[in-house]
């Protein structure tokens, strides 16, 4: 990505003061036309958008864990939209069940066991990779950093706009391998805001 290859070069050369510790914004954003009359137009703009396959993708690849500092996790533990569907991910990257994850802990899973317990104490060590987060991301979108905005052309017509915008640092950007080419990068320097394309 010649994005990442620039601010590279821009650490490197230490050119406006950048360096491993500047901050970076990674901002995403999605625009539909929609008829805002109908009540499932924010619906269909959150799946064509699909931004919650991202955040997923955030949680699998490390992202969530070593540039967000667990933001995506965090809300995916607060909503009340997930289910217990999916699988558990350690620190190594291995995937478990639910059974295999509290059996790899240790935890009691005979008829004895505390579901709610082992669960708490599951989702404190290992990363829950949901099944689905798609309503989740719909109606608790601001937990996951999402923004909203409907712009009315007129008393049907509409534009509907979902944006996200990520805070990291220059450094962790240029280790990981995700690829944010799909993003607005900027670079808070002492000068001004830089926007690399």
């Amino acid at each position: 990505m010649n994005t990442i290859n620039t601010l590279r070069q821009l650490i490197e050369t230490g050119a406006l003061g950048i360096n491993p510790d500047t901050l970076v914004t990674l901002g995403f954003e999605y625009d539909e036309d929609v008829m805002h009359y109908n009540d499932d137009y924010q619906e269909d703009v959150f799946s064509n958008s699909d931004i919650a396959s991202m955040l997923l993708d955030f949680l699998t690849t490390g992202v969530d864990k070593h540039m967000l500092d667990g933001t995506i996790n965090a809300a995916i533990e607060e909503s009340d939209y997930i289910e217990r569907e999916g699988y558990f991910v350690d620190a190594e990257g291995e995937e478990y069940g639910f059974d295999e994850a509290c059996q790899k802990l240790g935890l009691v899973t005979d008829e004895d066991a505390d579901e709610d317990a082992n669960w708490a104490e599951t989702t404190a060590q290992m990363t829950f990779i949901p099944d689905d987060i798609s309503e989740a991301v719909q109606y608790d979108y601001y937990e996951f950093g999402i923004d909203t905005s409907l712009t009315q052309y007129d008393h049907k017509r509409g534009c509907f706009s979902i944006s996200l915008d990520l805070s990291t640092t220059a450094g962790a950007l240029l280790e990981t391998s995700y690829d944010f080419s799909g993003f607005r990068i900027t670079l808070e320097t002492e000068v001004a805001s830089l926007i690399l394309k």
